[in-house]
């Protein structure tokens, strides 16, 4: 059996298309999955610094909430808000 290696398998359409619009200046056009990125990112870097002010002490709301004044979930918040971050990114790369 006869198999082709990844130096001659032919390109699809769609890559050579997203390739010919990057070398135009042109960005690629953009996938559901890139949207869901950007969507899931931004909500989850919202969370992750309310969680942060909570943490610290700097957002009282609501006012009988566990995580005021709690360091951990100023940790917890700090994380969510830069994989939030890292969703926006590679959103904007892909």
């Amino acid at each position: 059996m006869l198999q082709q290696s990844a130096r001659t398998r032919r390109p699809t359409p769609a890559s050579n298309r997203a390739i010919l619009l990057e070398h135009a200046g042109q960005t690629v056009p953009n996938s559901p999955m890139r949207t869901l990125f950007l969507i899931i990112g931004v909500i989850a870097l919202l969370v992750g610094l309310v969680w942060t002010g909570q943490g610290a002490g700097l957002i009282q709301w609501p006012a009988q909430s566990f995580m005021i004044n709690q360091s951990q979930w100023m940790w917890y918040g700090a994380s969510t808000a830069f994989g939030g971050l890292l969703l926006i990114f590679i959103s904007r790369k892909a």
